[in-house]
């Protein structure tokens, strides 16, 4: 049996969902994918008003949706997330463990044991203290950094510029 190379402990938090969709908008590929949609909505409005149209105000105020559709999307989209997580009461505060390997991670809890190889994840983003390892565009293992030694933050460093 493989030996893990560290171990870490964390629980499923509704801070952890809050703090994974904020990471999600700003840093995943979902969230480029949206602010993208977004902004070529608004300019295809844009143009259109300015063909059509002659009245300016129109134009302003499009932009000033855009600029409000945008701070407001990451909130939506926090708060959907947030919904779920409370909807599901059998992963709230849930414990987690992980184990990390040479070649992969066990997500361990009382859910059962998932094994992801590293090659697999589609995305790595290391932000205040945390490491989010993407399975997909929008789900995430969260790992907490901040009770690690150096050398084990250096690993997800090293995973991250592998990823790339």
């Amino acid at each position: 049996m493989e030996t893990a190379l560290f171990t870490v402990q964390s629980t499923y938090t509704e801070a952890m969902i809050a703090n994974l969709s904020d990471v999600v908008w700003k840093y995943g590929e979902i969230g480029r994918r949206s602010r993208l949609l977004i902004t070529g909505m608004v300019v295809v409005l844009a143009v259109l008003l300015l063909l059509l149209t002659d009245k300016w105000w129109l134009l302003f105020a499009v932009l000033l949706g855009w600029l409000i559709g945008l701070r407001l999307s990451p909130k939506m989209f926090a708060k959907q997330a947030i919904k779920a997580y409370r909807s599901n009461k059998s992963v709230q505060n849930l414990p987690l463990r992980f184990d990390f390997y040479n070649d992969y991670f066990t997500q361990t809890s009382k859910k059962g044991v998932t094994k992801i190889f590293y090659h697999d994840l589609h995305q790595i983003v290391i932000v205040d203290q945390m490491a989010y390892l993407f399975l997909a565009i929008n789900q995430a293992a969260v790992v907490p950094l901040a009770d690690l030694t150096a050398s084990e933050v250096a690993f997800f460093e090293t995973l991250k510029q592998q990823a790339k």
